[in-house]
């Protein structure tokens, strides 16, 4: 999940922030908010993360002291999931799956 908010754009500071926020503030790790199995939910929009406790209450994970109120409208957030790794093909895979020089 790192690697991937890396990929995102987040910078190592954040990320720290992140972490260190997850476990001060609420008591978790951060794997234990990826998914819906855990006491919280983490979203993104855009470069923004947020978090959904279990009572349905709302963080700006950057500015969590609070829950968020939500008049009117709902934010455009969807669940932070981990995206499966592709996963790239060695040197040695890659030229034997090519044709030999010679061979037919």
């Amino acid at each position: 999940m790192l690697a991937d908010l890396r990929r995102r754009g987040f910078s190592v500071p954040r990320l720290r922030r992140l972490l260190t926020t997850l476990h001060d503030q609420f008591g978790i790790r951060l794997y234990e908010a990826i998914g819906d199995d855990g006491p919280m939910t983490l979203f993104i929009a855009g470069d923004q993360l947020y978090a959904r406790t279990g009572d349905g209450s709302l963080y700006d994970l950057d500015t969590p002291a609070q829950p968020l109120l939500m008049v009117g409208h709902d934010l455009p957030i969807r669940p932070l999931v981990v995206r499966e790794r592709k996963r790239r093909t060695s040197g040695s895979e890659t030229l034997s799956r090519r044709r030999r020089p010679g061979a037919e």
